[in-house]
């Protein structure tokens, strides 16, 4: 009767401290030094950049820096443009990558690229680890953003299973008026898709 009386506490503990409250931090705070992370599971993915259904010039069609970096010595990536149709709308993307030294052994030829239809780049060599986080910074000008909830805004990579997890960082900003989102200090610690999700 004990173990009965026991397993039922028990599974009540577990059931209270589950709930989608716990899920989302803002920012989200984890020691940079831990290989801890928080799963995400949504709906909607990453944030749509603007659909374009009028003609008109295309403003770029990507944005991809690529540089061959000395682990020893470290380096960054940046890329930095228009995205859009120059009739129906531009957004401004400026992302920057920084690659400590001794974040790597060895050296390679790594890649950042803005998507050209979401809030969100690409980083390669795909699966890429490293010793140490590289710090990301990521903003994005002239977005339309009314009706979405910038609470549950957040920062976050597509695993290879298709969980969203979610990306310590010191901190995310939205200006809904000025179509104004930004991520400071996202940590990079493998490579994969990574962008803003709500």
């Amino acid at each position: 009767m004990k173990r009965y009386l026991l397993l039922l506490v028990f599974a009540g503990l577990l059931l209270s401290g589950c709930n989608s409250e716990n899920l989302l931090v803002n920012p989200v705070q984890i020691n940079s030094n831990s290989k801890q992370s928080q799963q995400l599971v949504i709906e909607t993915g990453f944030l749509n950049l603007p659909v374009m259904k009028q003609t008109g010039n295309s403003v770029a069609s990507n944005l991809t820096d690529a540089a061959l970096i000395y682990g020893n010595k470290g380096g960054e990536l940046e890329v930095e443009g228009k995205l859009g149709i120059a009739k129906s709308g531009v957004v401004d993307v400026h992302g920057k990558l920084d690659i400590p030294s001794r974040a790597f052994k060895g050296f390679k030829t790594l890649a950042m690229s803005a998507d050209k239809n979401s809030t969100s780049v690409t980083f390669g060599p795909s699966g890429s680890q490293f010793d140490k986080s590289l710090l990301l910074d990521l903003k994005y000008d002239g977005l339309n953003l009314d009706g979405v909830d910038i609470s549950t805004i957040q920062f976050a990579y597509l695993s290879s299973d298709g969980i969203y997890v979610l990306v310590p960082n010191d901190g995310i900003q939205v200006d809904v008026k000025e179509g104004k989102i930004e991520v400071r200090g996202a940590r990079i610690d493998h490579f994969s898709r990574f962008g803003f999700v709500r």
